[in-house]
């Protein structure tokens, strides 16, 4: 799933809207978990936010919103729209590090 854009049920945290997976795929052991970084159409031109072209999602601009991200259950995950490019995906989780300081 790591790279690919669904449309996620949020809930209280921020409705249904598309997610990149950035996390990997957790194992039999795991808990059922996968951390996403939404898209937003409401940019702030924060340096956290990847402003990334997915056909699927073209009705608007938007960009993904490194500095949000959040961690939901699998069963929350509506339809797969896409998967990013590695270099797409390379571009968010370096935004993500940057905004963890990690």
């Amino acid at each position: 799933m790591r790279g690919e854009v669904w449309i996620v049920d949020l809930g209280y945290q921020g409705k249904i809207r598309p997610c990149v997976v950035i996390s990997q795929e957790p194992e039999d052991i795991d808990r059922d978990l996968r951390t996403v970084a939404p898209f937003t159409t409401q940019p702030r031109r924060s340096r956290f936010e990847v402003p990334l072209d997915v056909p699927a999602l073209s009705r608007e601009k938007s960009v993904v919103d490194a500095q949000n991200l959040m961690t939901t259950t699998s069963s929350k995950f509506l339809r797969k729209v896409g998967r990013l490019s590695g270099v797409q995906l390379d571009e968010v989780c370096a935004a993500a590090r940057a905004w963890l300081e990690l």
